[in-house]
């Protein structure tokens, strides 16, 4: 049976208000043998589909404006959630087991801190922090929900710690703000290392000990957090991976 672990990070962003909420949607229309496309290999989703009609598709902002960019997206996601075919990339992604779709998730928070203008903070002013140019305090929230009515911040760490409590390998009190308590987090929990930039999958953890943490989406591109460009710009995008110091990948 398809997991639906930390797939409402995938959905349910603001953009209008579903008589559902996407549990309840997904008990109502889904059924595993007749709608699991991934199971079965296919790439093409059915965009007929009750739950994409009446839950996923809502292509409007958190104010209601509706995007021609917004709809090319929600389709995006619903192929990925309905046959695990990852369009923007142009692959199949294979879930991890146990912990949800970590790739789908980055897509979905990445597209969420985008559309909503997520701004940079690393709690300090000056380099790259952007609280005190765009008039607020400095925070950051240790959940993606609420940073949704909290403080429209992240960076790196704090991304990646989002998308790893919304698919369920980390817990919140596990959250952290920090790239290398990450890395320390992850080896703990015995993650298996990459070294070799060549190895990289969808999905791995990638670590470089300057300081910077992100999330590899395959076909040599990135999910990051790393700067308000980053925060904001469409992700994933393609970056060299030669500085990484090591990658790690989900136990299955």
């Amino acid at each position: 049976m398809r997991t639906i672990a930390g797939v409402s990070g995938a959905v349910n962003t603001k953009r209008g208000t579903p008589s559902l909420n996407f549990v309840d949607s997904y008990k109502k229309y889904w059924n595993d043998s007749q709608d699991d496309y991934f199971a079965k290999g296919m790439t093409n989703a059915n965009f007929s589909h009750s739950l994409y009609t009446q839950y996923m598709s809502k292509p409007t902002t958190s104010k209601g404006k509706y995007l021609a960019g917004l709809e090319a997206r929600r389709k995006s996601e619903w192929r990925l959630f309905q046959t695990g075919y990852y369009d923007r990339i142009n692959q199949q992604y294979q879930e991890n087991a146990g912990g949800g779709s970590i790739i789908s998730v980055a897509d979905a928070i990445h597209k969420y801190m985008e559309t909503n203008r997520y701004g940079y903070c690393v709690g300090r002013s000056g380099g790259l922090d952007e609280c005190s140019k765009r008039g607020e305090a400095h925070g950051l929230n240790t959940t993606f929900e609420a940073s949704k009515s909290g403080s429209h911040h992240a960076c790196c760490a704090t991304y990646v710690s989002w998308v790893l409590q919304e698919t369920g390998y980390i817990s919140n009190s596990e959250h952290t703000d920090s790239s290398a308590a990450l890395n320390t987090l992850l080896m703990r929990k015995g993650w298996k290392v990459i070294t070799n930039a060549s190895e990289l999958q969808a999905g791995d953890i990638i670590y470089y000990s300057y300081g910077h943490i992100e999330i590899c989406a395959g076909g040599g591109k990135v999910y990051n957090a790393g700067s308000g460009d980053r925060i904001r710009g469409a992700s994933p995008y393609t970056k060299n991976f030669g500085s990484m110091t090591r990658a790690f990948r989900a136990p299955n």
